[in-house]
């Protein structure tokens, strides 16, 4: 958020069902024991995402030792989407 996202969540799984084809447990290949999070941020177009990871990146808060996450970042996926349709209260 400091470098410019209009709103961020991290969430942990609560109510994610398994499922005989794919489901979220498959997708990251979860372990016994393990929680899937799921996170995403807003932004207002995709040069506004560009222009914030680029700061993001940049930051040194944002340098880590991979060794020293509390979990396995080889599992982990990202992309970008596209909303097609979009609703507020």
């Amino acid at each position: 958020m400091k470098h410019g996202a209009l709103m961020y969540w991290e969430a942990a799984a609560d109510d994610v069902p398994a499922s005989k084809s794919t489901d979220f447990y498959k997708a990251v290949k979860r372990k016994e024991g393990e929680t899937v999070v799921f996170a995403f941020a807003v932004y207002r177009n995709r040069k506004h995402r560009d222009d914030v990871i680029k700061k993001v990146m940049a930051d040194p808060d944002m340098k880590y030792d991979p060794a020293k996450m509390p979990f396995d970042g080889k599992r982990m996926f990202w992309g970008g989407f596209k909303p097609f349709i979009e609703m507020t209260a």
